[in-house]
């Protein structure tokens, strides 16, 4: 993940991002043991977090909720193109 600095927000809105990270169908995390080790391997495999993009090498369709509520349960992914800004809408702001 690299965020980046974008133009000067010059409204009053909220300025948002969303940041997106992949991985594997098989990732594990580790929180440490508390010792200085790496601790046990845990699945990060949490059904509400996993968003299939492709399936067959074919890209799934939106769920149609909207973007910012998906739903996991259907196996269909959120659509972040409806994300966007509306076309000459500022929307970046310097905090």
């Amino acid at each position: 993940l690299s965020p980046h600095a974008t133009r000067v927000n010059t409204t009053d809105a909220v300025r948002k991002a969303y940041i997106v990270q992949y991985c594997h169908a098989d990732a594990v995390g580790y929180l440490g043991d508390g010792t200085g080790g790496r601790g046990e391997p845990i699945p990060q495999d949490d059904a509400d977090r996993q968003l299939p993009l492709l399936v067959g090498g074919a890209a799934v369709p939106s769920a149609g909720t909207g973007p910012t509520d998906p739903s996991p349960s259907t196996g269909l992914a959120p659509d972040f193109g409806a994300l966007a800004p509306k076309s000459g809408a500022r929307t970046n702001r310097r905090l």
